[in-house]
């Protein structure tokens, strides 16, 4: 490499010397173009000699690095049969095999980052004890790769250590577990929640053309979901969905519901649906259990929207119009239900109120903390300031056996969040008005 960098400097010299004679030459005749032919060649050539020595040092840093391998395993190397790179403990590339340059084609990578690469690749986490990492995207392709640590001067107080990773192709088994994940069939089901009402408020000779246009309606729906339908009753439906068109729907915030709502055949009431949406559960029952508990929380809610039972998550869609009132028992005894299998699926459970609670928070409160207690849950009560509104009342109850650890602050709430959680929220209609908007984001799971 010595001898290469005194060849170099050789080089340099006679090449300035060259120029200076043709441009003393061109000089005699031109003074103007003598001069800049001088300056743009001198240029040239100075920033040539500038990535030569570049170039020089790179290879002297792989010179480096492969001289403290044996020939062993150097052949190994080169002849490892799956693309290999060989990265110093900051990240910087220091060897590629002829696998990995296939890879990438014509780019050259040598003494770049590794995140230049991938950022999903950090050589941190490998030094750290990280062995593998799958589904990486490069090239349009997917790989799994592998960490070897190997430490180089052991001899030395601070060995340096070099990362060997191996980037296994699993393009087939990514794309074939995305085909089966978007596959999987997930359960819908639709009510229409006031169909009797609507029907009742239209003039009778276009009833028919109502029923018939809410029907034609969600069958569309289905067939554009290419979604298999069963009607069951006169405003219920089943229908069975693949996966990917679900997570579409959620994108498009179901807008079925505002297309129902929008039907205009003489009816003076908006016709509403209540859908629950059942998905990732193990089996298709599964699902049918989710999306039932999730249209019985929909209908509770007051109709006009989607719930999504996802497992455990919960998410919200719609409810855009007024609630039409009907406070029966059988609507009570929907919420109620929707609440006990809410309860039932969580780890603990955690109430709270508005800012400044009043009587009916605290009131609230502990009549959902003693449905709790039937069911075996932990529950506890955020109330931060405890106003003259409510001190009386709330010193009595918290005297009681029962409830002496059930009250806590907003902090001590924060450390007893667990991913199976399930916060609810009392006598509340929006989130700026709850005693911590923290509790709220922090939840996967309320109501």
């Amino acid at each position: 490499m010595k001898d290469k960098g005194k060849n170099s400097i050789g080089n340099f010299r006679l090449q300035i010397g060259i120029i200076l004679f043709l441009s003393c030459v061109i000089f005699f005749y031109n003074k103007i173009l003598g001069v800049v032919i001088f300056v743009g060649y001198s240029l040239i050539t100075i920033l040539n000699q500038r990535s030569s020595k570049v170039k020089k040092d790179e290879w002297s840093e792989i010179e480096k690095f492969s001289s403290k391998l044996d020939i062993a395993s150097q052949n190994n190397l080169v002849k490892m049969p799956y693309p290999l790179i060989i990265a110093s403990g900051k990240g910087s590339i220091l060897w590629y095999n002829q696998k990995f340059h296939d890879i990438l084609k014509e780019r050259k990578i040598l003494g770049e980052d590794i995140k230049n690469i991938s950022k999903e690749i950090d050589i941190l986490k490998f030094l750290n004890g990280t062995e593998k990492i799958t589904f990486v995207p490069i090239q349009e392709k997917f790989y799994d790769i592998s960490a070897n640590i190997v430490a180089i001067n052991e001899e030395s107080e601070n060995p340096d250590k070099v990362v060997l990773l191996y980037f296994i192709d699993t393009t087939e088994k990514y794309e074939l577990l995305k085909d089966i994940e978007e596959n999987k069939v997930s359960i819908m089901l639709i009510e229409v929640d006031n169909l009797d009402e609507v029907v009742k408020t239209t003039e009778e000779d276009k009833r028919p053309l109502l029923v018939a246009e809410i029907e034609r309606s969600i069958n569309s729906y289905a067939q554009n979901l290419n979604a298999m339908i069963e009607k069951k009753s006169q405003n219920k439906y089943v229908l069975a969905v693949e996966d990917k068109y679900i997570h579409m729907e959620m994108d498009k915030k179901f807008d079925i519901l505002d297309h129902v709502r929008d039907l205009d055949i003489g009816n003076k009431l908006s016709a509403t649906l209540s859908i629950g949406v059942g998905i990732n559960g193990d089996t298709p029952l599964e699902n049918h259990k989710y999306a039932a508990a999730a249209k019985e929380l929909a209908l509770g809610r007051g109709g006009d929207q989607v719930v999504v039972k996802n497992r455990d998550r919960l998410n919200f869609y719609g409810g855009k119009t007024q609630e039409f009132e009907k406070r029966t028992k059988v609507r009570a005894r929907v919420i109620a239900h929707a609440l006990v299998e809410l309860i039932n699926e969580s780890s603990n459970i955690i109430i709270m109120g508005h800012v400044n609670p009043d009587m009916d928070v605290l009131g609230a409160g502990i009549g959902i903390n003693a449905a709790c207690r039937m069911l075996k849950k932990k529950c506890n009560i955020v109330i931060d300031d405890v106003n003259n509104g409510i001190k009386i009342i709330y010193n009595r109850v918290k005297e009681l056996k029962d409830y002496e650890d059930t009250f806590i602050s907003s902090e001590s709430a924060k450390k007893l969040i667990e991913d199976n959680t399930l916060l609810v929220l009392v006598d509340v209609h929006g989130i700026d008005y709850v005693q911590n908007k923290d509790i709220v984001n922090k939840c996967k799971k309320e109501l």
